[in-house]
C-alpha cells in the first residue's frame, strides 16, 4: 500500500511540473483560453433554426387559376412569387432586383403557354436558379415544371403513384431540421480536443530537447510513472476545456454520462496523439507541423456532419469518427445506448491504438537525447 502511494505522488508530483510549464508558457495557455472563449461566442453567434421553406419565382400570363391551386397545393413547403415579366424574374433570382424580391429559383410561362400545349405545340418552359442552389433542388424544379405543364391541360402524369408517395427510411426530419449551429458542434468539440494535444506535443518535445526527460530518469520516478503522468496530464487538459465548452453551450442530452465516457475518451486520444507527435518531433516546429498534420484529417469526420448524407468508407477509418458520431448522437440526434455501441468500440480501439503507440514512442525518446 505505501508504494502504491509512493507511485501516486511521484506521479502527482510530475503532473505538477507540467501543469506549472503549461502556465509558465503564457502563450500557449492565453491561446488555449482565447480559442476557448471564441469557440464559445461562435456556437452563440450561428443560427438556431432552419428556413424550410423554398422561395419560388414565377412569370405566367393567363394562368391564375391554375397558379392558385399550386399555391394551395405546395404553401407549406414552396412560397409562390408572381413576377410581371421574365426580365424581372431573371433579375431576382440572379440577386440584382429589389431586396423584397429575391428569390433562390424561377420558372418563366412563355405567351400562349395554354393554347400552345393544347394544339399539340411543345412550348420552352425556361427554369432559372441562382449559383448556391444545389443540383438535386434544380432538378425537383425541373420536376415541378413539368407537373406544372400537365395540370396545365387538364392531364394527370402519365404513372401511377401509390397511396404514399414517399417512404422515409429513417427518421423524418421534415419540420425538425438541425441546424447549422447544431452540426457545427462536433467541429468546435474535436478542435479544442486536439489542440490541447499541441499543447501536450510542445511540453513534451520541449522536454525530449531538453535532456528533462532523462533527468527524471534519475529520480525515483520510473518510465512508467513518466508516461503515467503524461497521459493524465494531457487528458485532463483536453477533457476540462471540452466539458467547458459543452456546459456554456448547454449541449446536454438524455444521455448526460455516456457524454461524459466520449468526451473522456476522446480527451484519452488527444493525449495520446500529443504524446506521439511531442515524442516524434525532432524541434518545437517540427512538432508543430506534425501536430497540424494530424490535426487536419481528425477533423474531416467532424466537417463531413455539415453535409446530410453518408460518409465515405474511409471517412469512417479515421480515429476521431466514433468521438463525432457520439457526440452528434447523444447531443443531437437523440440516440440511445444501441446504436452509440459501434462508435464506442470504434473510439476504444483508437484509443488503444494511439496510446500504444504514443508511449511506446516516448519510452524510446525518454532516455535518449538527438542533437537538434
Amino acid at each position: 500500500m505505501t508504494r502504491t502511494f509512493s507511485r501516486m505522488a511521484i506521479i502527482l508530483a510530475i503532473i505538477r511540473k507540467d501543469l506549472k510549464e503549461f502556465l509558465r508558457e503564457k502563450l500557449f495557455s492565453f491561446l488555449s483560453a482565447l480559442a476557448l472563449i471564441m469557440y464559445i461566442v461562435l456556437f452563440w453567434l450561428m443560427p438556431v433554426t432552419v428556413d424550410e421553406k423554398l422561395t419560388l419565382g414565377v412569370h405566367h400570363v393567363g394562368l391564375e387559376p391554375l397558379m392558385a391551386t399550386l399555391t394551395e397545393a405546395y404553401g407549406d413547403g414552396v412560397i409562390i412569387k408572381a413576377f410581371p415579366s421574365c426580365p424581372d424574374l431573371i433579375r431576382a433570382v440572379s440577386g440584382k432586383g429589389e431586396r423584397t424580391d429575391k428569390v433562390s429559383m424561377g420558372i418563366c410561362f412563355p405567351e400562349h403557354f395554354r393554347e400552345k400545349l393544347e394544339t399539340g405545340g411543345q412550348p420552352t418552359l425556361q427554369v432559372y436558379a441562382a449559383p448556391e442552389v444545389p443540383p438535386e433542388l434544380r432538378r425537383t424544379m425541373s420536376g415541378f415544371a413539368q407537373d406544372i405543364a400537365y395540370a396545365a391541360i387538364g392531364e394527370d402524369l402519365p404513372v401511377t403513384l401509390p397511396e404514399k408517395e414517399a417512404v422515409v427510411l429513417g427518421r423524418d426530419r421534415s419540420g425538425d431540421q438541425i441546424p447549422f449551429r447544431d452540426r457545427m458542434l462536433p467541429f468546435l468539440v474535436v478542435l479544442v480536443l486536439f489542440t490541447e494535444s499541441l499543447v501536450l506535443a510542445s511540453l513534451i518535445s520541449g522536454e525530449v530537447h531538453d535532456r528533462t526527460l532523462a533527468a527524471l530518469r534519475v529520480t525515483p520516478a520510473g518510465i512508467g510513472d513518466i508516461l503515467s503522468a503524461k497521459v493524465l496530464f494531457g487528458t485532463l487538459l483536453a477533457f476540462v476545456q471540452v466539458m467547458i465548452l459543452l456546459i456554456a453551450v448547454g449541449a446536454w442530452g438524455p444521455h448526460r454520462g455516456l457524454l461524459v465516457v466520449f468526451m473522456l475518451l476522446g480527451a484519452l486520444m488527444a493525449s495520446g496523439v500529443g504524446m506521439l507527435t511531442g515524442a516524434a518531433g525532432k524541434d518545437f516546429m517540427g512538432t508543430l507541423l506534425l501536430g497540424i498534420l494530424c490535426l487536419v484529417p481528425l477533423t474531416i469526420p467532424a466537417i463531413a456532419t455539415f453535409f446530410p448524407g453518408t460518409v465515405s468508407v474511409w471517412v469512417k477509418a479515421l480515429p476521431s469518427y466514433g468521438v463525432v458520431q457520439g457526440i452528434m448522437g447523444l447531443t443531437t440526434l437523440d440516440w440511445g445506448r444501441e446504436q452509440l455501441r459501434v462508435p464506442l468500440g470504434l473510439v476504444c480501439l483508437w484509443d488503444l491504438i494511439i496510446l500504444g503507440m504514443g508511449m511506446r514512442m516516448l519510452r524510446h525518446r525518454g532516455g535518449t537525447h538527438e542533437s537538434p
